[in-house]
């Protein structure tokens, strides 16, 4: 049997208990200011003053975290989760401010590299989400408010270089205003892309302190633009035509590219497109037009397409037979 005194403890405990609930449940306290390339994410509380990181092993799970992203912390146990339920991921590290900040201002704290940010810097990066390779992009990059004299430096990164190039940084030097959107600090910077053999997608980042923003850019092979056919003037014997054709970008290596000819007249060719090149003709035999009058010309009906590229566009033309 229990003593009175710890029957009389046990009864107080379960009391405090049923009054506040839980002491340290998981709360929707905070949201997600970086993410780095190995895993560990930086988050703040949306109105405390700590900061704590903790790591994402899965890679799917990391997928779905964006900057401001909200976590549910708990603290004492020191697990987070993304849906205020299961517990993904264990902190790592907590860091506490000691002193409210000057509105507007960063407040270091001493003896730590953690700083208490307010508000952060960066509102928005954008381009189109889609290039085929060898194009260039345009990207901007917005800030929420209006840089210093000396402008706001946004360090930029591509996560495969070779294929996306980006600038080291951009620097936004001043806002500009319109009637639809009022005033915005925002700058531009080019995104220059390489033919590509595959459809393949390329991450960019833009930083600027603790905070990163990133999008997507993907790189497409290009496809047939268009296409047109100089027909020689009698099919058959041999005679030849030409097919002339305009890709949507630069050609990779090794790109290949076919025609071919149904109906009245039939015939096909293929080649393989120079390194670079966007246009390019291509000479096809066709068979011999039928027609048993001399005055009547054969139909052409012909489609050119990039090898293993689905979509085709369609030429045509007309050609006589030869003298019996």
């Amino acid at each position: 049997m229990r003593s009175i005194p710890s029957l009389i403890k046990l009864t107080s405990a379960l009391v405090m208990a049923l009054l506040i609930g839980p002491a340290a449940a998981a709360e929707a306290c905070c949201n997600v200011t970086n993410i780095a390339n190995d895993g560990e994410i930086t988050a703040q509380e949306s109105r405390g003053a700590r900061t704590f990181q903790f790591q994402v092993a899965d890679p799917a799970l990391r997928s779905k975290l964006r900057v401001g992203t909200p976590v549910y912390a708990n603290f004492d146990t020191k697990q987070v989760s993304l849906d205020g339920k299961k517990p993904c991921c264990t902190i790592v590290k907590i860091s506490t401010a000691t002193k409210q900040p000057v509105p507007g201002t960063a407040l270091a704290v001493p003896g730590s590299a953690i700083t208490q940010a307010v508000p952060l810097p960066l509102k928005s990066l954008r381009f189109d989400p889609a290039v085929v390779g060898g194009n260039r992009v345009q990207g901007v990059v917005e800030l929420v408010q209006p840089p210093g004299p000396n402008g706001g430096r946004v360090t930029l990164e591509s996560s495969n270089p070779q294929l996306a190039g980006v600038p080291p940084h951009v620097t936004v030097t001043s806002g500009v205003t319109s009637a639809e959107t009022g005033p915005m600090s925002m700058a531009s910077f080019p995104i220059d892309t390489r033919p590509v053999q595959e459809d393949t997608m390329v991450t960019i980042k833009a930083r600027v302190g603790v905070q990163t923003l990133q999008a997507n850019l993907r790189i497409k092979r290009p496809s047939m633009k268009s296409a047109s056919f100089d027909p020689p003037g009698i099919c058959g014997g041999g005679n030849k035509g030409t097919v002339r054709y305009t890709l949507t970008g630069p050609a990779p290596s090794g790109l290949k590219v076919s025609a071919y000819v149904d109906g009245e007249i039939y015939g096909s060719t293929s080649e393989t497109v120079p390194t670079g090149n966007s246009a390019g003709s291509m000479r096809i035999e066709l068979s011999r037009c039928q027609k048993h009058n001399p005055g009547q010309r054969c139909s052409i009906h012909g489609y050119a397409r990039v090898v293993d590229v689905g979509s085709t566009v369609s030429f045509g033309g007309s050609c006589g037979h030869p003298p019996d």
